[in-house]
């Protein structure tokens, strides 16, 4: 039963994990689609997540990737966190409903605690960047994202599990 539950485990963090680099990748899709409506530019938002925990290395050459690199990263580790939360609170599947609920809810908090507790602290001239409304926006997306990601997973896995029963003649 005891790797029963790490398996449980292990499954909950990497899929919270892919789910969560979908989220990542909305955030950067959404936040390149501003730079392109004549926002502010995507060089500049990764030099500044660069800028918020590693101030030496914004202006340099590397700047760009490392703030995109801890940006997914953040993302990864957001999305596997949520996931192995939500499977310890909510051992049984609930509504598609109370997935969107907590997620959304989740993610608010995530963006208010960044915008106005850390980033203030960290990098405020990040909030000259990417205004807490658009910051806001973004999280939700990343929401979107991370609770399509879970349902094409849940699919797979559904599928996938199907078809093995039907190969074991089940």
């Amino acid at each position: 039963m005891k790797s029963n539950r790490s398996d449980n485990i292990t499954s909950l963090f990497w899929t919270g994990a892919t789910a969560g680099l979908a989220g990542g990748l909305a955030e950067v899709a959404w936040i390149s689609s501003l730079a392109t409506s004549g926002g502010t530019p995507v060089v500049e938002v990764a030099r500044g997540v660069t800028a918020s925990i590693a101030p030496f290395l914004a202006a340099t050459s590397s700047g760009i990737l490392v703030g995109l690199v801890v940006h997914l990263a953040l993302a990864v580790a957001l999305g596997a966190v949520m996931l192995l939360l939500w499977g310890m609170v909510l051992r049984d599947h609930v509504s598609s409903w109370w997935d969107a609920s907590l997620v959304h809810a989740a993610l608010t908090v995530v963006w208010a605690v960044n915008f106005h507790v850390i980033l203030p602290v960290l990098n405020p001239g990040f909030l000259g960047l990417v205004p807490p409304g658009l910051g806001l926006a973004s999280k939700l997306l990343f929401a979107l994202a991370f609770l399509a990601a879970l349902q094409i997973i849940r699919r797979r896995e559904a599928n996938s599990n199907l078809s093995f029963r039907y190969a074991k003649g089940l």
